[in-house]
């Protein structure tokens, strides 16, 4: 007669919690402290073309506000409900880290990185917002992000940031930069940001995006027109960084967009 062996319990939430871990995004301090931002590639992702790419985006929540898991019992429902207001210095950028399913995947390099900046702007926080983009990683997975900077003091409205403010925002990115590169420190040039979205390359999370299908997430669902107003001004930075022991260049490049301008 064969014995009866105890048949182990499988918690299916323990599971699913594991297979979601997959899917969560965080933006990170050095060594993964503290969390900023959060989110989840399968609750809160969705497809958008904008820039001419095929990307997939997240909308970020402040670390505060812990539901990522919770967000969203329906997929189709990908819309952020929690408010996003954890501002980081701007010039804290290359201390951030990228993650995804707990691995870091991308980090940021002062003297890699182009801003391109856009016409919202934040009344209430008097921000402006911009693309910052790794302009010489080949094949990211995260090809940019989307921030809001500020506070630019002379601006209570959007009219105001289109005449005044942008250019304030151009200079004090072209200058934060060219700090940066040459290792000085400007207590001016402490500005705030608020990163509100991530935008992965779907070529380059080919198996994650599989992952998603494979549970029943509609990995072509569509945002609402995505709010990315034209670019209108690019503060640029050197292709590549100036060989070692050469100092960096003093001066920054500059270069206004039209309007219409919505190429990467």
């Amino acid at each position: 007669m064969l014995n009866d062996k105890p048949i182990r319990d499988v918690n299916l939430d323990d599971l699913e919690e594991q297979r979601d871990a997959q899917f969560l995004v965080k933006i990170t301090g050095p060594q993964g402290t503290p969390v900023y931002y959060h989110a989840s590639l399968k609750d809160d992702g969705y497809n958008t073309t904008a820039l001419n790419e095929n990307y997939w985006v997240v909308d970020l929540k402040s670390a505060s506000n812990n539901n990522s898991n919770n967000n969203s019992q329906n997929n189709n429902n990908h819309q952020s409900t929690s408010k996003n207001d954890t501002a980081i210095l701007f010039n804290s950028i290359e201390k951030l880290e990228f993650r995804l399913g707990g691995k870091v995947v991308k980090r940021f390099q002062m003297n890699r990185i182009i801003c391109r900046i856009l016409s919202n702007f934040d009344e209430e926080r008097q921000m402006g917002s911009a693309i910052i983009e790794d302009r010489l990683t080949n094949h990211p997975s995260i090809a940019y992000f989307i921030a809001f900077i500020g506070s630019i003091p002379m601006c209570t409205s959007r009219a105001e940031y289109l005449t005044q403010g942008i250019p304030f925002l151009q200079n004090y990115l072209a200058e934060t930069i060219r700090s940066s590169n040459a290792n000085e420190s400007i207590a001016d040039l402490d500005k705030n940001m608020i990163i509100t979205q991530l935008f992965f390359e779907r070529s380059e999370i080919n198996g994650i995006m599989s992952l998603l299908k494979n549970i029943g997430v509609d990995t072509s669902r569509e945002t609402p027109p995505l709010p990315l107003p034209p670019i209108v001004a690019a503060a640029a930075v050197p292709k590549t960084p100036p060989p070692h022991p050469r100092p960096p260049t003093t001066t920054q490049h500059v270069a206004a967009a039209t309007p219409t301008d919505t190429a990467m």
